[in-house]
């Protein structure tokens, strides 16, 4: 299926969707757009995302706003479907965003002096969400049995190395 192909087939599928959505509508008792907002963000992501994969011609700049599109239109559909209850504990992958977008361009332009804000900006990320992470009684209990086990591991190869 050549390019063209592939997106009436996406499209299409999501016509679909959201014409059953819509036309349910007066059975149940949901607002619709709550859920299906994050799918324009998504399908601009994947269009950004196919017009380079379908043809490598394309300049791979283009997978930068892909990546980070497809990046927070995933993110905002796990937030509408749990009513944004985590968006407090991760709000640090708005952080994420751009290093996921910037790692695709660094993988495919071969340019690895992009992998420098990657580093940064999924080091920030991550600091803050583990932060957070802490700040909960299952994550602090998590954060705490990972350090026990890096402990240990850390114990054994020393011991291993004084062999």
């Amino acid at each position: 299926m050549n390019q063209n192909g592939v997106m009436k087939f996406i499209y299409g599928i999501i016509f679909i969707f959201i014409g059953l959505l819509i036309f349910f509508r007066g059975y149940i008792n949901v607002n619709i757009w709550e859920y299906i907002w994050p799918l324009f963000i998504l399908l601009a992501g994947f269009g950004f995302e196919i017009s380079y994969f379908g043809n490598r011609r394309q300049d791979p700049g283009i997978l930068v706003p892909g990546g980070i599109l497809t990046f927070l239109g995933i993110f905002f559909f796990f937030n509408a479907f749990t009513r944004f209850s985590y968006m407090d504990t991760l709000w640090p992958l708005f952080i994420f965003a751009p290093a996921v977008g910037l790692f695709q361009l660094a993988y495919h332009s071969k340019n690895r002096a992009v992998m420098i804000p990657v580093y940064i900006l999924t080091g920030v990320s991550f600091v803050f969400l583990m932060i957070n992470i802490a700040g909960t009684k299952v994550g602090s209990s998590l954060i705490g049995a990972g350090l026990v086990i890096l402990g240990v591991l850390i114990l054994l190869n020393m011991k291993k190395e004084n062999r």
